[in-house]
């Protein structure tokens, strides 16, 4: 008896820090409210270091909040073989209802510059909720 006493309100508490911490979703429940509505790779330079950036723009087409759009970047050849890949976190971000957020993402190829013909971003994950923990 002692022990349900005890355990009772803890249950309780774990219950409500369950329901208060964001909830990561598989990418059926954010495909369709998440779109990646433009992407573009732009290579460059880092001192004398050759670089590519990836930027893009994510926009929230449902009601709810999102939070921590994880993105990958796949890069292929002039054949169409995947040559690299890159995943971009961002941790900090939020999309609001309707709202539109952008990225960029930046890499030091290991192949040649012109290996790197076409490229492909795919939104991997999102947390719906604001993301923040108290």
């Amino acid at each position: 008896m002692a022990l349900l006493v005890i355990l009772g309100p803890l249950a309780v508490v774990g219950i409500a820090i369950e329901r208060m911490l964001p909830s990561e979703k598989p990418g059926a429940v954010y495909q369709g409210q998440l779109r990646l509505v433009q992407t573009d790779m732009i290579p460059g330079k880092l001192g004398s270091q050759p670089v590519l950036a990836v930027v893009g723009t994510i926009r929230n087409v449902s009601e709810e909040t999102w939070s921590s759009p994880q993105v990958e970047v796949q890069f292929k050849d002039a054949d169409g073989r995947l040559v690299d890949t890159a995943t971009h976190l961002a941790y900090d971000r939020m999309i609001l209802p309707a709202g539109e957020i952008g990225f960029k993402m930046t890499l030091a190829p290991e192949l040649p510059l012109d290996r790197y013909h076409s490229w492909q971003v795919v939104l991997r994950s999102a947390r719906e909720g604001t993301g923040m923990c108290w």
